[in-house]
Order: C-alpha cells, then sequence, then structure tokens
C-alpha cells in the first residue's frame, strides 16, 4: 500500500553520508570544516552553503525537527505525542535537498523537508501507518534563518503522492530542477485529474500546477 509509509527518493536523493551522521557534511560552494563538529545522534542532515554549515536535529524527546546554523536554532516542526514520524518510519525523510535540488540559494532559500505522522494511535485504518511530508523552505538571508514557508507535498490525509514512489528502495523520481525551479511530479494530488506536475510559486508559499 503506497500510502502507508510514504517512502519517497528523499532517501536516496539525501547521500547515505549525510542521513543519520552528525560528523559529515556534504560539500556544497565552498568547504566547510565538519572535523569541527561535535557528533550527536540527533543530527539527521548536514549540508555546507558559502562555508556555513547547516544542520538538522531530530530531537525526540522534545518533539522537534530544529535547524541549527551560526549559533541560531530554527523549530522546522514540532511533533505532537503520538505523531512522532519514527513510529511509521518517516523519519528518514527529515533532511536537507541535495545541492543539486536548491536551485533558489541565489535567493538566500534553502530546502529541507520535514515529517510527522498523518495519525496517532495503535497504527489502524487507511492512514495509521501514513506520514504528511513537508517541504520547508528556509530565508538564510540573515544570520538568524527564517522560515518563510510549510509546503506538503505527500499526505495519506490528503490524497497527495509523489511519482514513483516505491515502498522497498525508497526511490522517486518524481523531484527535479526545471529551468531553475524545483519541479514535483505528482501520482496523484487531491482532486487533480491525472498526474499533475507542480513548481513552487515564486513567492515560495505555494504550489503551481501546470
Amino acid at each position: 500500500m503506497l500510502h502507508t509509509l510514504l517512502l519517497f527518493s528523499l532517501l536516496s536523493l539525501l547521500t547515505s553520508s549525510e542521513a543519520h551522521a552528525s560528523s559529515k557534511g556534504t560539500k556544497t560552494h565552498n568547504q566547510c570544516n565538519a572535523k569541527s563538529l561535535v557528533p550527536d545522534n540527533r543530527v539527521v542532515s548536514n549540508l555546507c552553503v558559502r562555508g556555513e554549515i547547516y544542520r538538522l536535529f531530530f530531537d525526540r524527546n522534545a518533539g522537534k525537527i530544529i535547524l541549527v546554523a551560526k549559533q541560531h536554532k530554527l523549530t522546522l516542526q514540532e511533533i505532537l505525542k503520538g505523531y512522532d514520524p519514527s513510529l511509521v518510519g518517516a523519519d528518514r525523510f527529515i533532511g536537507f535537498l541535495p545541492d543539486s535540488l536548491q536551485p533558489y540559494l541565489g535567493k538566500n532559500m534553502l530546502l529541507s523537508v520535514s515529517a510527522i505522522r498523518t495519525s496517532a494511535g495503535g497504527g489502524g485504518g487507511q492512514c495509521g501507518a501514513g506520514a504528511e511530508i513537508y517541504l520547508n523552505v528556509i530565508d538564510i538571508a540573515k544570520p538568524e534563518p527564517k522560515l518563510e514557508s510549510k509546503i506538503l507535498i505527500a499526505s495519506c490525509a490528503e490524497s497527495i503522492e509523489l511519482f514513483d514512489q516505491d515502498i522497498s528502495s525508497g526511490a522517486m523520481n518524481g523531484i527535479s530542477v526545471v529551468d531553475d525551479h524545483l519541479s514535483l511530479h505528482f501520482m496523484n494530488y487531491k482532486d487533480f485529474d491525472g498526474s499533475p506536475t507542480a513548481t513552487v510559486a515564486p513567492d515560495f508559499t505555494r504550489l503551481l500546477f501546470k
């Protein structure tokens, strides 16, 4: 059942050395001194941008997904009791998109993904093992980052499914960069007919469908 875990290609897009590794950073634009990082098993993703290391923490005890950069902290997702994404395996989606899928860095916008469980409880019903996946747009123009928007890109509750999702491998080819815009190809999106394609709007707050 494709909706049960909402596994999609962010697992393959995030490098294996980045996901769930606290001591390694992905080198983009400039070199970052990853050796200076203090190991922390709460770190799920690192990204180097213009010589600065951005880190994503998934703090299960606090129920938060937190971005840390330049000594500043930004909460990207608050997770209520019972909605922990790790209960359905969706914590593996939490992370930065790789450099090849960061078309808005020139506009000081950084992209990451967060996830929560669709529903609390024992896991029964259509979405008992489902997840809600969000694209986070983060303004990094100033030393203190700001969450510009959260865009729902996969959802069991709202029947949103990215194209070419594969439960067994986590592969998905539906996210790409086209003409300097992030493009998302959906298997289905709510009441849209067929398999629509959307890009992130110029104001970064919503999707624009073709």
